[in-house]
């Protein structure tokens, strides 16, 4: 073989390549195309007299097509040996293809192959004579000479058909190295790789994979492995460094002794070698955090590289050992070799760390931390205290807290810095706050002023992994305005470590005695408080108005200074949920009392804007989450003379309160066997109501069980769709028959037994029927809109109107006499009125829809006439105005005014028919009943009644209500005797959705009328839905109601669990 031996510098020539790789075999070569055969002769015509046309020549044959060769062999690659001393095995790192030599030692590919030549085409026959007519005799008869055929074509030229090859490649050279002296032979080069190293800080941590930010931290003892095929060079260094990659966390600073392996370190194939010295970093500090008033103790990563380099002989420039040849181990810490690094700390425990990317993975941390933030009674009423409890834990390996200033071997010093966070948002007054720091129970504790800059707090020796409660104490003074919020936030302080020169760190000492180290801030912490009353009966108090920490002061102060103070003239009590985390019918208050109790008799003002029970919950509260079985009387638990007026409700809370029927399942179901007697039975229901005149004060949620036989059918799902089409069928005859009542129908689509009779055989299963909600108990109206919580919604003529048609009739008609007699505002006397008038429109529309009969005692088929009449209050008024003649002019223009509205309602259009037909109807008897009764009110109220005025009034009315439907309807030409489409004008004009009367505000429904089975016309009263569902989308539903049901009393034991910080003994209340 050729033998190449040449010499050169290293300085000159820092880097050798070469290759010995077999040369590419030639391509074969291509043969030639055949040349294509001649046209044949064309044949002559035909000639007269009889002469035919000659056939044409055959054509010529195409030619074959040449024969390719084969591709050529690749050559082989060649035998390489590099030959080198021992002393010199270094100066294998600069011969590029002893490290790589992979592709350079290849035999060469071989050739492509030629390709044959194709073969010629044919040539084409030559063409026939052309035929010749001419014309014979004295009648010049046609006559057709013919003309000659065409003639055959030749054959195409042959393509050999024997494949053509690729030449073979080259084999694979040979490699060796032979280190001469020592006469041995290898493989291959040395290589390294990282195995693990030792850290240690100026601050070990409890954690050998952490480290703590700002700290000076030093490698030693690296850990590498011959990953190569011949020992490391054993005469010269291999020195480490850390990887300069500019990461904030990773700042290499110069070692007194650099890392390396020394001179003489024998590691052989596999062997493994540790070095000598120490590299130092200094860890940075931790970035920006999204929430710089509240954050989790910070924990980061960074990525430490290590680079490692062989040196050939070493000189001594000052203190640093130099040399001339230094060449980079580039698979120290390859990614792709899929290796478990196991790093081993100073302090003596070893845990494998896995790296998926190149480099080392260092946790960085502090090592005091507080993980569950503040805890507290967040919601206070004036004059109480809370206890704050504030967790440190040591998650260092030293000792930290305790300091003194007069012990030098006192521990790292640790404290808090405890503030009142300033800002808009934040309007409690400083002053009216008293904090204290108490590092133990039974301690006074120290007075700490939050208005200022505030000193540090020192907080107690904290041992490794143990954990300090930091308790201070927060009390808001007597007269601190309810509903104003503070935030405390607390700083949490450590002790700076040192600071290696050229890093510019800006540091503090937060005392005035300079004696003290700086400090750094490590963490901070936030919590809001907020002034809630507890609750306090009132005599005489109509309204509860339900808050929680979502409430602001000028939200509050909207509803009780102007709306029920100024404008409704209202006693009224505050129920935080916030501060009770309950409405729970059956929980205890401080006075003994439950809430069911205390809400009797009374209107619930729920503001249902959610909240957090912690500041830093993913998850938010609804305040009608708390209510464990909804705020309807049927299930609620509580009086059904409790009434509620949910403010702001969205439509996911809607939903669930009309649905919460659905929790729970009821103790034996009626079974039918078959859906007619399950008919019969409702229909006997429905005509024992009829003949009552009235439907029950306390009905009960009913469920009934059907069984259902379907006929045989080739497969399942077949069965399932006639399943589903029996269901919809029983809904259709609840929805005819039975329009007062919420109704649900369950088809068990999952599981069928099998039933023989004969040769037939067929599918039994059961239907699920739930009667849940009735209309005529509704006892909570909506106030839905985007903007609830505004003043100026607050304060609007709607929202006057909302309360008024949430209130108990009897509530009402009291609210209107006072607003009468008192003259107040007049928007609460149309509110009144017009909730009255709404309430009638809705009992007509019960009797009509339901066909019930009269009840002998009209005052109960028609209750918002029936209390006006037997009201005490409204007596009184009318007896007072005999005497009293400004009060008589404002009575009778009210009353007046009232009763106008109420007869419109008694005959109303749709109430009467075109023609007078023989019997009786429904709306007959509807309109008759409607008469007499609004007659009683006519000559119970004669002496204060203008009845010329009333003509007036209703023509008025009339208008109204006519421009309504005909833009509801679109057309000019409305036929107003249409069934239910008067009394739909009339509900228009007497609701919310009136804007001439109300402005354009928030709209109101009792919630009964927000259960639509399907879109209804504007303004008309929907009758409650009945709605299908499959077993597995009833569970779906049951599913999500339990879950609320169950976080509601969750949420109650924790808030009741947090009652304990408060200062005083905490009241009893059961757990819910």
């Amino acid at each position: 073989g050729v033998i190449w031996d040449e010499t050169y510098s290293m300085n000159e020539m820092p880097v050798v390549r070469w290759s010995s790789t077999g040369g590419d075999g030639g391509n074969g070569s291509s043969g030639g195309n055949g040349g294509n055969g001649t046209n044949g002769l064309d044949g002559d015509d035909a000639m007269p007299p009889n002469i035919a046309g000659l056939d044409g020549g055959p054509g010529g044959n195409g030619g074959k097509g040449g024969s390719g060769t084969n591709g050529a062999n690749g050559g082989d690659g060649g035998h390489v040996t590099v030959q080198v001393n021992e002393k010199d095995t270094y100066l294998l790192m600069a011969v590029d293809p002893c490290r790589f030599r992979q592709n350079l030692l290849l035999g060469g590919e071989g050739g492509k192959p030629g390709e044959h030549g194709i073969g010629g085409k044919a040539g084409n026959g030559g063409k026939g004579g052309k035929s010749l007519t001419i014309l014979e005799g004295e009648k010049k008869k046609k006559v057709i000479i013919p003309g000659g055929r065409e003639g055959s074509p030749g054959a195409d030229g042959v393509t050999p058909p024997w494949e053509l090859r690729n030449g073979e490649d080259g084999r694979i050279g040979s490699f060796k190295i032979e280190v001469l002296d020592a006469k041995k032979s290898y493989p291959g080069i040395y290589d390294i790789s990282f195995e693990n190293l030792h850290l240690e800080g100026t601050s070990p941590m409890a954690n050998p994979s952490d480290c703590e930010f700002g700290d000076i931290i030093s490698i030693r003892n690296i850990k590498i492995k011959n990953i190569g095929q011949m020992p490391i060079p054993k005469n010269q260094e291999i020195h480490f460094c850390i990887k300069d990659d500019e990461h904030p966390n990773v700042n290499p600073l110069i070692a007194r002794k650099d890392a390396f392996l020394p001179a003489g370190t024998k590691c052989g194939e596999g062997e493994v070698a540790v070095s000598e010295g120490e590299l130092r970093f200094f860890s940075g500090f931790p970035g920006e955090v999204d929430d710089d008033y509240d954050f989790d103790p910070l924990k980061q990563t960074a990525r430490l590289h290590i680079q490692a380099f062989q040196y050939g002989p070493i000189h001594i420039d000052g203190k640093t050992r130099k040399s001339d040849f230094k060449k980079e181990f580039l698979n120290f810490h390859s990614a792709d070799k899929g290796m478990t690094y196991n790093l081993s700390y100073a302090i003596g425990s070893e845990e494998p760390l896995t790296s998926k990317e190149d480099g080392v993975v260092i946790n960085l941390r502090y090592p005091i931390e507080n993980s569950d933030g503040i805890k507290a009674l967040r919601s206070l009423n004036p004059g109480e205290e809370t206890l704050i409890s504030f967790n440190l834990e040591n998650v260092g390996a030293e000792p930290l807290g305790g300091y003194r200033v007069d012990n030098i071997d006192s521990p790292r010093r640790l404290a808090l810095r405890c503030f009142y966070l300033r800002s808009r948002k934040y309007d409690l007054p400083v002053d009216s706050v008293c904090f204290s720091s108490h590092h133990t129970d039974d301690q006074e504790g120290t007075e700490v002023d939050l208005s200022s800059s505030p000193s540090l707090i020192d907080v107690p020796r904290i041992a490794p992994g143990n954990t300090h409660d930091c308790k201070n104490r927060l009390s808001l003074g007597n007269e601190t305005p309810l509903y104003s919020r503070m935030a405390l936030i607390v700083d949490v302080f450590i002790q700076s470590l040192p600071v290696p020169k050229g890093i510019n760190v800006s540091m503090e000492n937060y005392d005035e005695d300079s004696r003290k180290p700086p400090m750094s801030i490590v963490q901070r912490r936030k919590i809001e408080f907020i002034c809630e009353p507890k609750f306090e009966e009132k005599d005489g108090a109509k309204v509860v108005l339900v808050t929680s920490l979502a409430t602001t002061r000028i939200q509050f102060e909207t509803w009780t200074r102007f709306v029920l103070t100024e404008t409704l003239n209202l006693e009224y009590e505050i129920f935080s949920v916030s501060r009770y985390g309950t409405l729970s019918p059956t929980s205890t208050l401080e006075n003994g009392k439950t809430i069911c109790d205390v809400f009797r008799n009374k209107l619930i003002v729920v503001l249902t804007e959610k909240f957090k029970e912690n500041e830093r919950d993913e998850e938010y509260i609804s305040p009608l989450r708390l209510l464990p079985n909804g705020c309807m009387q049927q299930i609620s638990g509580y009086d059904s003379s409790t009434r509620w007026l949910l403010v702001g409700a969205n439509d996911t809370q809607i939903k669930q309160q009309l649905q919460l029927h659905l929790a729970g399942a009821l103790k034996g179901p009626p079974v039918f066997p078959d859906i007619a007697s399950f008919q019969k039975s409702i229909q006997s229901m429905v005509d024992d109501r009829a003949t009552l005149g009235r439907v029950e004060d306390e009905l009960p949620i009913r469920e009934y069980s059907i069984n259902v036989a379907l006929p045989p059918t080739a497969r399942d799902s077949n069965i399932r769709q006639k399943l589903k089409k029996v269901a919809e069928s029983v809904a259709d005859f609840l929805r005819n028959t039975d329009p007062v009542n919420q109704y649900t129908v369950e088809y068990l689509d999952l599981d069928f037994e099998t039933e023989k009779k004969g040769i037939l055989k067929r599918k039994r299963t059961n239907l699920i029927v739930r009667q849940g909600y009735c209309r005529t108990l509704n006892s909570a109206t909506c106030v839905f809109g985007k903007r609830t919580s505004e003043p100026e919604q607050i304060k609007s003529d709607g929202m006057i109107m909302s309360i008024a048609e949430a209130m108990a009739q009897e509530m009402r008609v009291s609210l209107l006499a006072d607003a009468i007699r008192n003259n107040r505002c007049e928007c609460v006397i149309k509110a009144c009125k017009f909730a009255i008038v709404s309430d009638m429109i809705r009992e007509a529309s019960v009797f009509l829809e339901s066909e019930m009969k009269m009840n002998e005692d009209l005052e109960l088929s028609f209750t918002s006439i029936g209390t006006l009449l037997d009201s005490v209050e409204m007596l009184s008024l009318l007896r007072d105005c005999k005497t009293w003649k400004e009060l008589k002019l404002k009575v009778g223009r009210e009353l007046t005014d009232l009763l106008a509205r109420l007869e419109m309602v008694a005959n109303s259009k749709d109430l009467r028919p075109r023609f007078a037909l023989l019997g009786t109807s429904q709306k007959k008897a509807t309109k008759e009943a409607m008469i007499e009764i609004v007659d009683r009110l006519r000559v119970q109220w004669k002496s204060v009644i203008a009845s010329n005025e009333i003509e007036e009034i209703k023509i008025d009315l009339k208008k109204q209500i006519k421009e309504f439907l005909q833009e509801d309807t679109g057309s000019k030409n409305v036929n107003y005797r249409a069934r239910g489409r008067w009394l739909q004008g009339l509900n228009y004009v007497h609701s919310t959705e009136n804007d001439s009367a109300f402005g354009v505000a928030n709209s109101s429904k009792r919630l009964i009328e927000l259960d639509l089975f399907a879109q209804m016309e504007n303004c008309k009263i929907p009758c409650p839905s009945v709605r299908v569902y499959s077993s597995e989308e009833m569970k779906k539903i049951k599913d999500e109601l339990s879950y609320g049901q169950e976080r509601c009393r969750l949420i109650g034991n924790s808030f009741r669990l947090k009652r304990q910080f408060l200062v005083v003994a905490p009241y009893c209340s059961s757990e819910i």
